[in-house]
């Protein structure tokens, strides 16, 4: 089975879009992973057909309850979840995304990206948040 990108961008349906070339970024450089991207409910009809993505999942599934709570127990679906995951790009503010890393590395994911999505007014929202791979060596 192949190894798994969690992606996690609990956005507006406008910066969902503006996300778009920077998952088509992750997926060329993490072409071999298995994409499963959490996003809000009323956003996976539109993830779903660009086809950047595997496997969608609404951010209220309740199978991921336990990743957004600090020190939590961690339910079994979600380890199940989670369990051939390796990567994960998170596009959340603190200190809500120190939270889901901690708890992601808890669950066995090897490499876990934060990026605030906060759009500096100085640069294109597509372009900082392609910019917020560099970490991954995405240029």
């Amino acid at each position: 089975m192949a190894q798994g990108l969690f992606i996690l961008r609990p956005s507006a349906i406008g910066d969902l879009i503006l996300t778009l070339p920077a998952l088509a970024a992750l997926r060329s450089a993490f072409s071999q992973h298995r994409f499963v991207l959490v996003a809000r409910a009323d956003c996976l009809a539109l993830l779903a057909a660009c086809g950047i993505v595997d496997e969608t999942l609404a951010a209220d599934d309740a199978r991921l309850a336990s990743l957004f709570l600090p020190q939590a127990d961690l339910s079994p679906a979600l380890l199940l979840l989670l369990a051939d995951t390796s990567h994960a790009a998170l596009w959340l503010r603190a200190p809500l995304a120190a939270t889901v890393a901690e708890n992601l590395a808890r669950c066995g994911v090897a490499q876990v990206l934060c990026a605030d999505p906060l759009l500096p007014p100085s640069r294109h929202a597509a372009d900082h948040l392609l910019d917020t791979l560099a970490p991954l060596g995405i240029a």
